[in-house]
């Protein structure tokens, strides 16, 4: 059986880590299509309730970043 590849975690936000965290749910929220959610000021209701619960389900400690 091949070895199942590792997620890349993210860290729970805390007052040190934000610079790596932003960089880090940047990507996370690239890569699902939502990034527009967080930089444009006209964005669907849908996506940005879907940006806010990937971040809430990734910002946990040790989390592996949802499929």
């Amino acid at each position: 059986m091949a070895a199942e590849a590792s997620k890349p975690v993210v860290e729970c936000l805390d007052v040190d880590n934000y610079a790596t965290w932003r960089i880090l749910m940047k990507y996370v929220l690239i890569s699902k299509g939502l990034w527009a959610a967080v930089e444009s000021d006209t964005v669907e209701h849908e996506d940005d309730q879907k940006a806010l619960a990937t971040i809430g389900l990734v910002d946990g400690a040790g989390e592996s970043l949802p499929s």
